[in-house]
């Protein structure tokens, strides 16, 4: 009787730990899906984001900053100011807590160089929720002078967005209403791709000044699995000054999410030294956009490296901020 009794309980816990496994990747997949398509309001794919930590130290005031490898996700005007090749990496783990080892991850790996007719870079970004949503952009950019104190560029890039709804018994789920997809039975199931574009200038009138101007997501994309999902048109303006303090910038953007129009406002600070960058930004805008930002680069030879903590304190109780760090290697050689 007892060996019947621990074989009964034995498989009832196994029965048990299989449904605790699948409750809680549904609840994963529930939760994640929630806070991306209902629980932010002003949520939309491809949004704004900081690539690499010298954007993030400053809050992405960068429409009129000096450009590298990642000015290709800023203005791609900037690009004109790499002297020589340049390879830029960035990763970074966003959100943390999942059991099964799942976190909110971004990446970037980009190459760009000048020559006689232009400079150009190719870059791969990808953005990931655990195994269940991802984003990848692959762009090709070109930037080129005009009398010098002109710059302009444009950048093609090619999206692509796509979800993981498989549940426990192998069938798609809705990503809002968590029911069964009819016809459907793999994750290639919900996928979307389309084409974009950004565009960007700047003038420099002098040695001190730089004006900006930004258009992203021209095309305005529709990336819908089911229905129309279109990613809205971003409008950004930005001046640059070089202080005795350093190099201080400004930006406004505009962006029209669900019929209702969102104004930021990022500034931030940028002191060069021989060897090492020190920077102090942040930014404030519709619904509750607040943050604070900083962070420090350093250089090595033909090597940089730039780290930016962001800070939203908006909901600062909740949040300890989010570190980020890129790298960023000069293919000519190193400097003189």
């Amino acid at each position: 009787m007892k060996r019947k009794e621990k074989f009964f309980f034995g498989c009832l816990r196994a029965k048990c730990v299989d449904f605790a496994e699948n409750a809680t990747r549904c609840a994963k997949i529930l939760f994640l899906f929630l806070s991306l398509f209902v629980g932010q309001p002003g949520w939309t794919a491809f949004e704004e984001s900081h690539t690499g930590g010298r954007a993030t130290a400053l809050d992405g005031a960068m429409t009129a900053a000096t450009g590298d490898v990642f000015a290709m996700h800023y203005n791609p005007g900037s690009l004109c100011d790499l002297m020589e090749p340049e390879a830029g990496l960035y990763y970074g783990r966003l959100v943390k807590g999942f059991d099964d080892g799942g976190d909110t991850s971004r990446s970037f790996f980009g190459w760009a160089s000048p020559s006689p007719w232009g400079t150009v870079g190719l870059s791969y970004s990808g953005y990931g929720a655990a195994d269940v949503y991802s984003e990848e952009t692959l762009s090709l950019g070109y930037a080129r002078a005009w009398r010098e104190r002109v710059r302009w560029g444009a950048v093609a890039n090619y999206l692509r967005k796509s979800a993981n709804t498989n549940s426990s018994a192998g069938t798609v789920l809705d990503p809002v209403t968590g029911d069964p997809v009819p016809g459907a039975g793999s994750p290639a199931d919900l996928s979307a791709t389309a084409w974009d574009m950004t565009l960007g200038a700047q003038w420099v009138p002098s040695d001190r000044w730089r004006v900006g101007v930004t258009v992203a997501h021209v095309l305005e994309p529709d990336l819908g699995f089911y229905g129309k999902d279109s990613v809205d048109r971003v409008w950004k303006v930005g001046g640059g000054y070089d202080t005795r303090w350093g190099m201080a910038l400004v930006e406004g953007s505009y962006q029209n999410i669900n019929d209702k129009g969102q104004a930021r406002l990022k500034g931030g600070i940028e002191k060069t030294m021989k060897y090492v960058v020190l920077r102090l930004g942040g930014g404030v805008g519709a619904e509750n956009y607040s943050r604070l930002t900083t962070g420090v680069g350093a250089r090595f030879r033909a090597l940089r490296v730039d780290y930016g903590y962001l800070l939203p304190l908006d909901t600062a109780k909740d949040d300890s901020g989010t570190h980020q760090i890129s790298v960023a290697l000069g293919l000519g050689g190193p400097d003189e």
